[in-house]
């Protein structure tokens, strides 16, 4: 079995995760009538996070996999990159007590950075890049119950696939659809948020502001939010009112941003709205309990380990905790109020660890964990505003302290 798993999971090539709602602040009754004063209410922050390193680590360095909940206490695992440089041509069936995996499916076509989803019943790979990026869409049920046997395994369907190959996506459900966010075709920046409630039709219903890959994708209320991502190619990067680009508006080909940008999924709208601390690519975004915590990532300088949660009313970001190891391009899933880590690259290389993180109940937040407002991310001042990348964002506390 060891050797299955090596063999399908080293096919795996080149360097790539709800809704709630959140008080905004209220003012008081300004009747004008004598002695009455305007009173301001402050949503409350975030939880801070509980972290955890597993004993366990996978069996196979892995970086850029798709990971999605899967049928009981575990985890699906698709494609990804090894050390070896090869793309996954394998989904995994990962027990997140054990850490136990078998191949549950085989992938037509071997890819890393691509995006899934979880729908009817069937996960669902977007697109991603092996041996260059791919529009195929590939589904397969995860079976649950008795372990799967070799002979058992089933070759992954690929009857759908995306308007045009996308790369370095980001994927988000809300209820019954599923949202692709950012990418590229490996040349070209993808600016189209695509929605797909069955796996085969696809809808465009917004256009990115800044066009990005490697985004942190997540949803809360009537809204997704964009953390993040990297520029590609020198398109343009700003996005004017009406739809438009502004001329003269263009970002770094392959620069990190540090836009937080905001899609009304009811007006197919997108906004930037704020901007993190630093720019920031390669994160991981999940919803836990209403809220949003984004994890890890690459700035230009280093590989980061904290964990930031996310303050919709004021477009902020405040520390919530900090990963054991820092990560970028981790597979991502939630399970509960738990978000699972899967995997991602450290140093350079992939690696096989699993770390997790959940909310800390109020007033039972370890010491030094607890909502750091020195590391508030600045609002974004005008609608929307131009991209801003490493020249003049805020230092991102010490990476890779320990919770």
């Amino acid at each position: 079995m060891v050797a299955v798993i090596v063999g399908a999971l080293v096919a795996q090539g080149n360097n790539k995760t709800g809704t709630a709602t959140a008080k905004r602040p209220g003012h008081g009754d300004q009747g004008g009538k004598a002695g009455l004063t305007t009173t301001t209410t402050r949503a409350p922050p975030p939880p801070a996070v509980k972290v955890r390193l597993l004993a366990w680590r996978l069996p196979v360095a892995v970086s850029r996999a798709v990971v999605l909940a899967g049928p009981g206490a575990n985890l699906i695992v698709a494609g990804g990159l090894t050390r070896s440089g090869a793309s996954g041509n394998g989904a995994f069936l990962l027990s997140t007590r054990s850490g136990v995996v078998q191949l549950v499916a085989d992938l037509p076509v071997a890819v890393h950075d691509a995006s899934g989803a979880i729908l009817a019943g069937r996960d669902v790979i977007f697109g991603g890049d092996g041996t260059a990026a791919t529009a195929m869409v590939q589904a397969f049920a995860a079976p649950a119950g008795a372990p799967v046997t070799a002979a058992s395994v089933r070759t992954a369907t690929a009857t759908a696939a995306l308007p045009q190959p996308r790369t370095g996506s980001g994927a988000v459900t809300v209820g019954t659809t599923s949202y692709v966010v950012g990418g590229s075709d490996g040349t070209a920046a993808d600016r189209d948020v695509l929605a797909t409630t069955d796996g085969k039709t696809f809808l465009a219903v917004a256009a990115l502001a800044v066009p990005v890959e490697y985004p942190a994708v997540a949803a809360v209320g009537g809204y997704i939010f964009v953390f993040g991502g990297a520029t590609v190619g020198g398109h343009p990067a700003v996005g004017a009112p009406g739809g438009a680009v502004e001329t003269g508006a263009t970002a770094q080909a392959g620069a990190a941003v540090d836009d937080i940008q905001r899609i009304d999924r009811r007006t197919g709208r997108a906004t930037i709205v704020g901007h993190l601390p630093a720019a920031l690519q390669g994160a991981s975004a999940a919803t836990l309990d209403g809220n949003i915590y984004l994890a890890g990532g690459r700035t230009a300088s280093s590989v980061q380990g904290t964990i930031w949660a996310f303050e919709p009313a004021s477009a902020t970001v405040v520390v919530a905790g900090h990963l054991r190891l820092p990560v970028s391009n981790s597979g991502l899933a939630v399970i509960g109020s738990t978000a699972w880590l899967v995997g991602g690259q450290s140093g350079g290389r992939p690696v096989a660890s699993v770390q997790t993180f959940g909310p800390v109940a109020a007033g039972t937040a370890p010491t030094g964990t607890g909502l750091a407002r020195l590391g508030r991310a600045r609002p974004s001042r005008a609608q929307p505003g131009g991209p801003s990348t490493t020249s003049g964002a805020k230092s991102t506390p010490s990476a890779g302290a320990t919770t």
